[in-house]
């Protein structure tokens, strides 16, 4: 038989934590006790009671005494400290009435007999006071005898001589879980391989002395429609005598960006799959009764000193019918998405919570996936009218306790967040502070794991288990207080089949049980209908305040150093700015520490920053990412991308921008591959994930990365 482990032994007073911690609810408590009572020789028939059957007993069992007499006994069961006096609204007064139940209703057994229940037990995990023993038998003086208490070490003990086991397997299984999730998260060794790979120095530390608590935030805009083609059309009149021809232009290529609209919608359930077909043919048959006049024009133009202006439709009756035609069928399909736009509208006008009040609402989650959906679309589809931030604290799981998705980009701290939260999840489950038990999983392990079946299996299959339970099943997970489990990087996954299977996943079991914490990290990307029921938030950057402390902790707390590093970044305010990036802050402290000076050519920190943003980070963490572009031909794009931007005096560019930078590229460089890319670029594969991913590069390193292709230009390498 197995001896429990030494930090399991019978406390000298009061109830030792860990030892109340393995019964992590009173339906966890419940089976341990009928699997205690059925393995003590005296006692048969243990059953545990629920529904209407229960009437104050939690179990009853027969029990053998005096000349083989079988009595029935009944089980009151508290997870709990009891506490207070029956006179008192508290613990107290809850067992006595429950008692006194117990007491007055018969059993009625299988074979429909009615047995009295002679003897009650007040059973708890955790130390009982005299007076409150006192308090509830002086109530029940009538039933003098028939109440008893056990709880804490008496409880332990008969634990330890009849079932030692289970304190083996449950604590030692916990305590493993535990143990092994507080070591992976500490020895994260991403930043030990950047410092080794550019020479940055040792990294003496872990997370625990150097984790900064960022704060959260959700910027929500209302918009409004900016497609030509569902503002008013010219009437009849207008098309048949004199209509502009940048009108007409306008009014077919805005025909693409509502088909994508409509596209889009449909992925995201609001359009119906035989809506779409019916939209389809209506946009291709206005579009076929604009595109010969445009061509018309243009032929025209071709010719020496022919300016077209206006055209003129002999069929326009016709183009007026198809074109209300097409109006009315996208209104009726639209309705379900102005109605949530509309909301967003309220929204940003009305809504003054800030914190978890405003994640709680449903149209927060409404105007979050608004906006979601609106970003992946052309720019040309909407304009927005107003926005709000919604600011979270840094706080933020401490009060919230429901299922989460957090973003950022890369370097922002996703990671870290989750390691750091998982370690103190854990510290505090095992002292006995919290029940929260931490689950950490880093998603880019699925990248090359079969499909899996169900949530438990792919991610709590090693929590502990009561012996009780030979054939566990999913709502076992509901016997803790609250799992919480931290899905860390879901852009990490390469497959969006494997994506939309795990986000699905997590959907059914927090539906199951509501006990159950998802708690999901990604870059912003697009991840489509799969997300829409985890309200988002995104990682804020550092304020000033905590740049200084995340400077304080890396240079242990050393205010000559402090200062000196302050004193150098006002000579470079570009710097000072990346600081508020957790990852680039951090690498800049990095070279400070090694010669107590910042290198006076920042092209070398640049050029790190670059690295890592565009590709290295993934390579140092392991993730393999599906890529049109090579990381050298990345850097090379960005270059031209960032130097066509400033030449614009612009911040971002756009589809059209990658485009024609791809053409004037490939011949330059005679490269196979970004030749393939150009003509992929003017086909029907869009642009927009690199363009959205790269112009937060852009407008990071606009400046560093123009004067990059300018020197490769000079040195005839470009």
């Amino acid at each position: 038989m197995k001896k429990p482990p030494d930090d399991l032994q019978a406390p000298s007073s009061g109830a030792d934590p860990l030892f109340a911690a393995q019964f992590t609810s009173e339906k966890l408590l419940q089976r341990a006790i009928a699997g205690l009572l059925y393995r003590i020789p005296e006692n048969s028939g243990v059953t545990i009671l629920q529904g209407a059957q229960e009437h104050g007993k939690d179990i009853v069992f027969f029990s053998r005494v005096g000349f083989d007499e079988r009595i029935l006994c009944a089980c009151v069961v508290k997870n709990a400290k009891i506490t207070g006096s029956v006179s008192a609204s508290s613990g107290a007064r809850t067992v006595l009435l429950q008692a006194q139940q117990a007491l007055d209703t018969p059993y009625v057994a299988d074979d429909g007999r009615r047995i009295a229940v002679e003897r009650v037990y007040v059973v708890t995990p955790y130390s009982l006071s005299q007076s409150t023993m006192q308090s509830i038998e002086g109530r029940l003086q009538e039933r003098a005898g028939q109440v008893a208490f056990l709880g804490g070490t008496r409880l332990f003990e008969l634990f330890h001589r009849y079932w030692p086991d289970y304190l083996v397997d449950e604590f030692s299984v916990l305590k493993r879980h535990v143990s092994e999730t507080e070591a992976a998260v500490v020895r994260g060794t991403e930043l030990r391989e950047v410092a080794f790979q550019y020479q940055l120095g040792p990294i003496d530390r872990d997370i625990r002395r150097t984790y900064i608590n960022p704060a959260f935030h959700r910027k929500i805009q209302s918009f409004v429609y900016s497609i030509p083609v569902l503002a008013p059309l010219p009437n009849v009149a207008i098309l048949r005598n004199n209509v502009r021809l940048e009108t007409i232009q306008l009014l077919h290529q805005s025909l693409d960006s509502l088909a994508e609209l409509f596209e889009a919608l449909e992925r995201w359930s609001y359009i119906s799959t035989t809506d779409i077909g019916r939209l389809s043919n209506l946009l291709e048959s206005y579009g076929d009764l604009l595109e010969p006049k445009i061509s018309e024009a243009d032929k025209l133009k071709r010719k020496p000193g022919v300016s077209v202006e206006h055209v003129r439709f002999e069929n326009a009756i016709e183009v007026d019918r198809r074109g209300r035609s097409l109006q009315e069928a996208a209104a009726q399909s639209l309705e379900s998405f102005d109605a949530d736009l509309d909301t967003v509208r309220g929204f940003v006008r009305d809504f003054s919570l800030n914190g978890t009040s405003a994640l709680s609402t449903q149209d927060f989650i409404t105007s979050g996936t608004v906006n979601d959906i609106i970003r992946t679309l052309p720019p040309d589809c909407f304009s927005v009218s107003k926005e709000k931030e919604v600011k979270l604290p840094e706080t933020l799981l401490n009060s919230w306790q429901h299922s989460l998705m957090i973003v950022g980009q890369a370097g922002s701290g996703k990671t870290s967040f989750c390691r750091w939260h998982a370690l103190a999840d854990c510290e505090n489950f095992s002292v006995g502070n919290s029940r929260v038990l931490p689950v950490y999983v880093a998603l880019k392990e699925f990248n090359n794991t079969k499909e899996v079946t169900s949530f438990r299996q792919a991610f709590t299959q090693n929590l502990g288990r009561s012996a009780l339970l030979a054939h566990p099943d999913e709502g076992e997970i509901s016997e803790f207080e609250r799992v919480r489990v931290y899905l860390d990087g879901l852009d990490e996954v390469s497959s969006q089949q494997t994506q939309e299977h795990i986000l699905g996943l997590a959907k059914a079991a927090t539906i199951e049980d509501s006990n159950l914490q998802v708690v999901l990290t990604a870059r912003d990307y697009d991840y489509a209908p799969a997300v829409r029921w985890l309200p988002k938030v995104q990682i804020s950057r550092f304020s000033d305040d905590q740049v200084r402390e995340l400077v304080t902790k890396w240079l242990d707390e050393n205010q000559q150093d402090i200062e000196n590093l302050y004193s150098q970044l006002k000579r470079a305010p570009a710097l000072k700015e990346l600081m508020k990036t957790p990852l680039l802050g951090t690498l800049v402290i990095l070279v400070f520490r090694q010669t107590k000076t910042l290198p006076k050519n920042e092209a070398r920190l640049y050029d790190i920053f670059i690295s890592l943003l565009s590709a290295g980070w993934d390579l140092v963490k392991g993730v393999q990412r599906p890529s049109r572009f090579e990381h050298r031909e990345k850097l090379m794009l960005l270059s031209r991308l960032a130097s066509h931007v400033h030449q614009k005096g612009s911040r971002q560019f756009g589809e059209t921008e990658l485009s024609q930078v791809l053409e004037d590229t490939s011949p330059v460089r005679r490269d196979t591959t970004l030749r393939s890319l150009a003509k992929k670029s003017s086909g029907t594969e869009s642009l927009r994930p690199p363009v959205r991913r790269w112009n937060s590069l852009i407008c990071r390193f606009r400046s560093f990365l123009s004067q990059r292709i300018w020197w490769a230009t000079l040195s005839g390498i470009a």
